[in-house]
């Protein structure tokens, strides 16, 4: 039973490891370590673990739109593994696809973060995987939760004001122009 069915959910996954290359020479997606939903019409966040995979990828067939950073690129491949959507198989917002069209060059969610809210992310993937590795479960959780708030952010500043902003190669702060709207 999902904890709000349908509407817009915020996902970020964090991951026990890298891609790998199995003796075959076929590259794996990496295995769930936790992922964390925003439900925007609840209000709510939910954690799932591993062992919650097929209850998370139910969440997110039932949702209106799935929001996310990278999420086509990478979430979406990790959860693969668990039975989830192929990459466009869902309806999807992702900032990353959406600011790289446009700019035609990668800015983080840390630096989109920055110079658009004012803050940035608290850690990166590898200190996450770093912390999974030393059995901090709860930093990890949180460190995702964290990352869902900055995208989730974003992603109403973007629908409200039509442009993230960004520092370009010079230093100036710049805006790039997005086009979202809320589900019905």
């Amino acid at each position: 039973m999902s904890v709000v069915s349908g509407g817009l959910v915020v996902l970020d996954v964090e991951t026990r490891d890298w891609e790998r290359e199995d003796g075959a020479g076929v590259w794996r997606a990496p295995r769930l370590a936790v992922a964390v939903v925003f439900h925007a019409l609840s209000a709510t966040y939910r954690a799932y673990l591993e062992s919650e995979a097929e209850r998370l990828v139910a969440e997110l067939r039932e949702a209106q739109l799935v929001v996310g950073f990278a999420v086509r690129s990478f979430d979406y491949l990790v959860l693969e593994r668990y039975g989830g959507p192929s990459v466009h198989e869902l309806p999807t917002v992702d900032i990353l696809e959406e600011v790289r069209r446009s700019l035609r060059r990668r800015v983080g969610l840390h630096h989109l973060a920055l110079a658009t809210l004012g803050r940035g992310k608290s850690a990166d993937g590898w200190e996450a995987l770093r912390w999974w590795r030393r059995g901090w479960v709860d930093r990890v959780v949180e460190y995702c939760r964290q990352d869902v708030e900055l995208t989730w952010e974003l992603y109403r500043f973007g629908r409200e004001n039509g442009y993230l902003r960004y520092w370009d190669a010079e230093g100036r702060l710049r805006e790039v122009p997005v086009s979202w709207t809320a589900p019905p």
